[in-house]
């Protein structure tokens, strides 16, 4: 073959050679155009996203601005089934973000928009426990930075295709200039370029084939001649525009994969530092994922375990029990105590989350327990036990039962917590109880209703026998010795009782009614004597109202001018004539005329008014005896409790202060019984009055039990024997208790005064023993100060008639 038919084969070759390989650079660039076309998709499919999950949290948080413009100032809590009925829940929107910030090539845009997802997350776990305000505000963030965001990817996007089209457009340009440059000079020179040609086409042949290979980076070895110098710039150029193209897809997968791994690490520290455990299933309940707690909880589970397989765990397999998902509280088999939250997702999976409140149950129930217990005794409180009663009272026709309802206090606790202490006091109620349960019923309610006051209700008893036999039997059993830390201690109790029988159930009130009633009999046997029990009569309730009227109109008698003093005189045997008067307090009511001062000075006593009428009686009683003659002396009795005020000293000297009454004329009267509570407190504010010249007596000496020891402790001026001793001096017992007690005044150096004379045989018998002041009514009852001349004359008369009676005496003595 000629060298002319050589050189146009080789250029037809070349030609062909040149248009194959522009054929393949064309698919390269196609490819390579393919390709910034699925980068620019994927960069319009974020910015779609974007744009989705903007506008609904925009459409979220108008919504409830919307609910809170209506609601007004209140901030309830938001919901999350608002976001349900869009179709689109906060877990959508958050994936709508993850989907954007796969699909953005911009490190500054993805972490803005991970940083979107926290708060969006944190939304969603809160289920409903944020206000609606909060959900409201931080969704409108949301949406304002998603609309930035969304300028920031279509900007990077646009500029990604703007970019691609024009590297392709160059490359594509360049090309085919290339090409056309190589094919016209090699036609043109196909003859003078003979002995060339061959050596370059094998050369592009052997690089045509690498490209072919995908080894577009390998380098081109360039032929010395310049006339084919453009073709290997034109491939070179192609060469590098793939190479950068291949660098940037290498750099942005690169970064896809580490913002995907990064989410992926902070999804699993977020699931594993959930104080719940959690799981997720599929709809055939396969174990898709799960947490660190929730492996603590199931340990024996595994992701991608069966249905099957899952269902074979025993303590899961109680999860699925409940047919509609929601939150409820399961007690597993090995006792622990569950909060499941169970929620459906789109592809009929499930999302269970469980939380061990096994601590928090119990302490539920303790607490529960407690409200309607006692700590000490483990009995029902006062609480628990109305609540009882009002129900079995409430019962009506064939469900109401006899009961009777039973109150009692334990005697003298109160000298038990003093003399063994409180630890002893409270074992003492513990085995109170014990005996309570012992004595009564299965079907009975015991309980300690404060203090040592305990109830029992009796169910199903026949009544009014039941009720009275249980009464007996609890006295008896606690009449018994308590062994209390090798201690034996005898208490005992007083009771009350109220029978109910059936018929009269719905007749009786409600629990509060009951229970007064139970206490007027526990009152009544108090009165009567401890360790005894009384059943309610509708007489003590009547008793109860006409104490009420009478301490109502008590609380009137200062204000309305009703109490007045009188006054009995003391009289002096030797000088036969008075030497003084005690002041007595009288209540002239105005229907029930004079009230006698034993009914109704316990009761101020008791309601608080003694240290009032106190206070008024000394003031006025001073008042009057400082108009007496001569050095007559004023007695006054002071209650034990004004000795709990504070100001029972000032008080008197105040009295003395308004009246000028001199202090020595004051003699204070005290009972015993003062002695008892405090009594180092009671021997220093008779100290104190002592100490002013007033004459303490003690009255009533030798009723009580530590009469001698007080001597001891307190110098009395005086001591007064009480009136049951002088009444019946013909007994020889109260005779010796008499002339004991003068005779020990007489050795103490204390003057002894006799109350109750009404004969004159006792006054003769007490002087002839020795006793020098006497009171009675065989001198004078007591009586209002207008009559005090009249007293004194009174007086004056009645010894003149017996000297004149002992002069007659005299007299036929001395006749016979």
């Amino acid at each position: 073959m000629s060298l002319q038919l050589k050189l146009l084969a080789g250029g037809v070759i070349f030609a062909l050679a040149t248009i194959l390989f522009a054929a393949f650079s064309h698919g390269t660039l196609v490819e390579s155009r393919a390709l910034s076309s699925d980068l620019y998709e994927r960069g319009m499919h974020s910015l779609n996203r974007l744009q989705e999950a903007q506008r609904y949290a925009s459409v979220l948080s108008d919504r409830y601005q919307r609910i809170l413009s209506e609601v007004g100032g209140s901030t309830p809590a938001y919901s999350l089934g608002s976001a349900e009925s869009l179709d689109v829940p906060m877990s959508d929107i958050s994936a709508m973000l993850k989907e954007a910030a796969d699909g953005t090539a911009s490190p500054e845009v993805t972490k803005r928009i991970g940083d979107l997802l926290y708060p969006l997350s944190r939304l969603a776990a809160s289920q409903g426990e944020v206000s609606l305000r909060l959900a409201s505000r931080e969704l409108a963030r949301i949406a304002s930075n998603l609309d930035v965001i969304v300028s920031e990817v279509r900007a990077e996007v646009t500029q990604t295709r703007e970019q691609a089209d024009r590297q392709f457009n160059g490359a594509a340009t360049q090309t085919w200039i290339g090409l056309a440059i190589v094919v016209a000079l090699g036609l043109a020179a196909t003859g003078i370029m003979s002995w060339r040609v061959g050596r370059l086409v094998g050369d592009l042949r052997r690089q045509a084939r690498r490209i072919a290979r995908g080894d577009i980076l390998h380098p081109i070895k360039r032929n010395d001649e310049r006339e084919f110098a453009e073709v290997f710039d034109a491939i070179e150029v192609l060469q590098a525009s793939c190479a950068s193209l291949q660098e940037r897809i290498g750099r942005q997968a690169t970064t896809f994969d580490e913002r995907l791994q990064n989410h992926e690490n902070r999804f699993l520290a977020a699931l594993n530092n959930m104080p719940q455990g959690l799981c997720m299933l599929d709809g055939g309940f396969n174990l898709l994922v799960y947490n660190d707690p929730f492996a603590a909880m199931f340990p024996n589970l595994k992701p991608g375990m069966s249905a099957r397989e899952i269902l074979g765990d025993k303590r899961f397999h109680t999860v699925l029990e409940p047919d509609a998902t929601g939150e409820f509280v399961k007690e597993m088999p090995d006792g622990e105590v569950m909060r499941i939250k169970r929620r459906g997702m789109r592809d009929k999976g499930l999302l269970v989350t469980f939380e061990n409140i096994t601590a928090q149950h119990h302490a539920s129930q303790r607490m529960e327990h407690l409200a309607g217990h006692d700590g000490l005794t483990e009995l029902a409180n006062r609480r628990r036990f109305c609540e009882r009663l009002d129900e079995i009272l409430a019962l009506r026709g064939s469900a109401a039962q006899d009961i009777a309802v039973i109150t009692l206090d334990v005697n003298d606790f109160k000298s038990v917590n003093d003399t063994f202490g409180h630890p002893v006091g409270d074992a003492l109620l513990k085995a109170v109880g014990d005996r309570l349960r012992a004595v009564t019923g299965r079907r009975d309610v015991v309980a300690r209703l404060g203090g040592d006051e305990f109830a029992v209700i009796q169910v199903g008893a026949r009544q009014p026998e039941g009720g009275e036999r249980l009464a007996a039997q609890i006295v008896a059993a606690m009449g018994e010795p308590f062994e209390i830390n090798n201690r034996h201690i005898h208490s005992g109790v007083s009771l009350g009782a109220v029978p109910v029988p059936r018929r009269m159930v719905g007749t009786m009130g409600d629990a509060d009614h009951v229970m007064q009633n139970c206490d007027l009999a526990l009152y009544r046997a108090k009165a009567e004597g401890r360790s005894g029990y009384r059943i309610f009569e509708p007489s003590m309730r009547e008793a109860l109202n006409e104490r009420r009227e009478l301490e109502r109109d008590l609380r009137l008698a200062l204000e309305n001018d009703e109490l007045e003093i009188f006054y009995q005189p003391f009289v002096h045997a030797d000088r036969q004539a008075v030497s003084g008067f005690e002041a007595l307090l009288r209540w002239r009511h105005p229907r029930r005329g004079l009230v006698s001062p034993g009914v109704f000075i316990p009761l101020a006593e008791e309601i608080g008014l003694i240290e009032q009428i106190g206070v008024w009686a000394l003031r006025t009683a001073s008042a009057q005896a400082a108009n007496w003659p001569g050095d007559l002396i004023l007695s006054v009795n002071l209650s034990p409790v004004q000795f709990r005020s504070r100001t029972l000293v000032a008080d008197v000297r105040q009295a003395l202060a308004r009246s000028g009454l001199s202090p020595r004329r004051l003699q204070l009267e005290v009972t015993e019984s003062l002695f008892l509570d405090d009594g180092d407190n009671t021997l220093a504010i008779l100290t104190d009055l002592r100490s002013d010249g007033m004459i303490i007596s003690m009255d009533d000496f030798g009723t009580g039990y530590s009469s001698l020891g007080y001597l001891s402790r307190f110098p009395f001026d005086k001591i007064k024997i009480d009136q049951s001793f002088v009444r019946d001096m013909t007994l020889p017992e109260n005779m010796a208790i008499v002339r004991a007690v003068i005779g020990l005044g007489r050795a103490l150096k204390m003057p002894v005064i006799a109350e109750g004379i009404e004969t004159v045989e006792q006054l003769r018998m007490l002087r002839a023993e020795g006793c020098r002041e006497m009171q009675g009514f065989l001198f004078s009852r007591p009586r209002p100060a207008g009559d005090l001349p009249r007293i004194l004359a009174e007086v004056q008369a009645f010894w003149a008639s017996e000297r004149e009676a002992a002069h007659s005496v005299a007299r036929v003595a001395e006749s016979g």
